[in-house]
């Protein structure tokens, strides 16, 4: 299974048609699939189905606020995402002096480290 990756542009188009709706608590979530099995194991009558229509109508009620869970969810990865490409910064402060001997004393914390200013070759 491939992770859903939305685009900011898609997050924005059904933000809109959603409109202004809170995320959906995972008992909601877990209320929808039972719904969905519900509907797909009960005996289908030859006639109007009304446990069906009624499901149906249930879960297009709830389905606004699974998408806001969906898109806040695809927010926060795509921020995961983003923070892991991102360099870690270095813990050391230096001071970027052509005077500091190489093998200098980090200033915030004392550790003995190499300065990357310095070439060591």
């Amino acid at each position: 299974m491939t992770a859903l990756r939305l685009t900011s542009e898609q997050r924005a188009q059904i933000a809109a048609l959603i409109g202004d709706v809170p995320s959906a608590p995972p008992a909601v979530a877990v209320a929808l699939a039972e719904a969905v099995q519900e509907r797909r194991g009960h005996d289908h009558p030859r006639y109007e189905d009304l446990f069906c229509s009624n499901l149906a109508g249930w879960l297009g009620e709830r389905v606004p606020y699974l998408l806001r869970l969906l898109l806040d969810l695809s927010a926060e990865a795509e921020a995961l995402r983003a923070a892991a490409e991102q360099p870690e910064p270095s813990p050391h402060q230096f001071v970027a002096t052509p005077d500091i001997a190489p093998g200098s004393d980090c200033k915030s914390c004392g550790e003995h480290v190499f300065h990357p200013a310095h070439d060591y070759r």
